[in-house]
Formats: C-alpha cells, sequence, structure tokens
C-alpha cells in the first residue's frame, strides 16, 4: 500500500470514528462491553483522540 493511500484510509477510518462517537455523546446511546456500561465522556475522550488522529493524517498527506 502507497503512503498516500494509507494516509487517505487512515483519516477516513478516524472521521467515521470520531463522527459515531460524536453522535453516541449527543444523543446518550448505551454502549456495554459485556456487563460494563461505558460512561458518555469516554466518547468525548475518543473523540479527541480521534480528531487529532484524522488532523495528522492529513497534515503528513499535506507533505511530500
Amino acid at each position: 500500500m502507497q503512503r498516500k493511500t494509507y494516509l487517505i484510509v487512515t483519516a477516513v477510518i478516524f472521521s467515521l470514528i470520531s463522527i459515531l462517537h460524536f453522535l453516541r455523546a449527543v444523543f446518550f446511546w448505551p454502549a456495554k462491553i459485556g456487563t460494563l456500561a461505558i460512561p458518555i465522556w469516554v466518547s468525548w475522550l475518543a473523540i479527541i483522540i480521534s480528531v487529532y488522529l484524522v488532523s495528522v493524517s492529513l497534515n503528513l498527506l499535506k507533505k511530500k
């Protein structure tokens, strides 16, 4: 896989992750792993991390 393709795929995947976590946080969708309920603040943290990863991918894509 070429570097450009990898960075585009990475940006798209993390964009989708951040959108889904944003929707979960806004609409208070429940999330469970087994019997453990995942709090909403985890989604806010995941949004911050995934948006950062998208921005890093796009910045690397702009550089040659």
